[in-house]
């Protein structure tokens, strides 16, 4: 049908809407449509290819995170294996100490897996042979293992912002003193698979320490264990001394306490305190005066 630029007559379409049959109106109304239609295709092209981008980015993302979790964890790994190995030396003659008490090798192997603390251990071995009451136990375990919050503390400040309160909760569990060294001076904030993996790879062969020690009961002569328990501390001073040499107020601190340790040993009233609350109490004077006089400049990444 030919349409007449000047007819007056009306069609109706599909969609029930009458139309002038003008040849103008048409023009533009087709115009108008097939513009629609281009839009319309545009649009879902690069909605199309947006959705896409996004998938892309989000499995790189994964992928970048994968990496830097992989990192964290061959990382920990590799700076825990040389703790690992002295605390296999250590829980050894605490493993001893126990067989003493009358644990077994499961025994001794789940409570040093879930305590992790020498001096802690020694002490529950030590009150479990004399069966003592389990209100000294816990006592005795929380005084001498009440460090473990201030490094807890410190540590969270190691933890970058946004980190879920479970992973916080874990790293928590996870420290130990040659743990919290490691950790607090990872350069920038601490990755928490870095901790995890630390801690694991330690604790195995804590546990296992203990558990050949009860196993190998009394065989070892007493000079030999008593060398043994010295290695951990031997340890800790191998992981406190790199930093006393880079920072001199690493160093004033460390022979601050050091001098003030002895002291209060010696001290009428002080010396009449416990090890474990003597330690404590230095710890919270030392580090608040350090903190106060020279307190650590960071940048927005965590690192000094």
């Amino acid at each position: 049908m030919i349409l007449n630029y000047y007819s007056t007559t009306k069609i109706r379409l599909n969609l029930g809407i009458e139309l002038p049959t003008s040849g103008i109106f048409y023009c533009f109304f087709a115009k108008a449509l097939y513009t629609y239609t281009k839009i319309n295709r545009n649009i879902h092209y690069y909605r199309e290819n947006f959705r896409t981008f996004a998938v892309q980015m989000q499995k790189h993302s994964k992928r970048i995170e994968k990496q830097h979790l992989n990192a964290a964890v061959r990382s920990g790994l590799r700076d825990g294996i040389p703790i690992a190995m002295g605390y296999l030396a250590v829980a050894f003659s605490l493993g001893i100490i126990a067989a003493k008490a009358g644990l077994t090798a499961p025994e001794g192997f789940l409570n040093s897996f879930f305590t992790r603390a020498s001096a802690g251990e020694y002490g529950v071995y030590t009150l479990v042979a004399v069966q003592a009451a389990y209100v000294e136990v816990v006592a005795m375990c929380l005084v001498a293992n009440l460090r473990y919050m201030l490094m807890s503390a410190a540590l969270s400040q190691k933890i970058a912002p946004g980190t879920a309160w479970w992973k916080r909760l874990l790293m928590a569990c996870c420290v130990t003193d040659e743990i919290f060294g490691i950790s607090i001076a990872y350069r920038g904030y601490t990755p928490p698979a870095y901790t995890y993996a630390a801690a694991l790879i330690s604790t195995l062969f804590w546990a296992s320490g203990c558990a050949i020690g009860i196993t190998a009961g009394s065989l070892l002569p007493q000079p030999m264990t008593t060398a043994l328990s010295m290695s951990l501390y031997g340890m800790f001073l191998a992981i406190i001394i790199p930093p006393a040499h880079q920072d001199r107020n690493v160093l004033y601190a460390l022979l601050a306490s050091f001098t003030l340790s002895g002291l209060c040993a010696l001290a009428p009233v002080v010396s009449q305190w416990s090890s474990g609350t003597r330690t404590v109490m230095l710890t919270i004077l030392i580090s608040a005066v350090a903190a106060w006089l020279r307190p650590i400049k960071t940048d927005h990444d965590g690192t000094a």
